[in-house]
């Protein structure tokens, strides 16, 4: 996609619609898993997509690679969501949508306040025995604790850590970010860090099997403020998201210029 071809769209659920209300506590389930909610969330968003775009399937790896049709994450209003891609369609029984055409008119040395969630990753080997195939994508916050607690003998609760430790792991993520897109990071606040389990509960054969728990990812919500160095380069990422785990609410940067 590109500038031109984008639209930022706010979503907001009709729960009250006809053909929703009946099935809204199975879709977006209250007492659900995080992760469950998020993909509930974006097979409905999905519904939203130019039908040519529906029948093509969804691009990209199921681990939230670099490819996605569409960006999205949840507003503050509730039940509502923010996308950044494809014009939505207008007839949808299910949400009420607000589109504007998505365009960054940018200079370098423009200064803008970004908020974005994002799963941030590193590539690491960790098995060089396998040469390339022994590198993974590793959480850069459990990345950080780890080389913490192998450079101070460290132990514990990593819960206890793992705040302090986040900040500066995904402050360094994002700035490095910058470095290859168009971008200059001069300030930063982490309003918040989670893990989030991606996988559902597995059933076995006539009975549940015993609990797994499955991939975590790692969220953070980040704030602050940029100076844009290649307008290009960072108009083009803005465009294809930050990070991983974009099926799951992640990658999107929201704007504002600075005065």
């Amino acid at each position: 996609m590109t500038d031109t071809e984008l639209w930022f769209t706010r979503a907001t659920l009709r729960r009250d619609a006809p053909d929703l209300a009946p099935l809204v506590g199975r879709l977006l389930p209250e007492d659900g898993e995080e992760g469950e909610k998020l993909n509930a969330a974006h097979q409905l968003l999905w519904t939203l997509m130019p039908q040519a775009m529906q029948q093509a399937g969804k691009p990209g790896r199921a681990d939230g690679g670099e490819k996605a049709a569409f960006l999205w994450r949840e507003a503050e209003q509730l039940n509502s969501w923010y996308l950044l891609g494809p014009m939505p369609r207008d007839d949808s029984p299910f949400f009420t949508v607000e589109p504007k055409p998505y365009g960054l008119a940018l200079q370098a040395g423009n200064r803008l306040s970004f908020d974005l969630v994002a799963n941030a990753t590193v590539n690491r080997l960790v098995d060089p025995e396998k040469g390339r195939d022994g590198r993974k994508r590793c959480d850069v916050v459990m990345d950080a604790l780890k080389a913490q607690e192998r450079a101070t003998g460290t132990t514990g609760d990593r819960a206890a850590r793992r705040q302090s430790v986040a900040a500066e792991a995904l402050a360094g993520w994002l700035a490095e970010q910058g470095g290859r897109n168009g971008f200059a990071l001069n300030g930063f606040d982490l309003v918040s860090y989670r893990t989030v389990e991606i996988d559902r509960p597995r059933v076995g054969r006539g009975r549940a099997s015993p609990a797994k728990k499955g991939p975590l990812m790692g969220v953070g919500r980040m704030r602050g403020l940029i100076t844009v160095t290649d307008p290009a380069a960072f108009a083009a990422k803005v465009a294809t998201g930050f990070g991983r785990a974009k099926a799951f609410g992640c990658g999107l940067m929201l704007l504002r210029q600075v005065e």
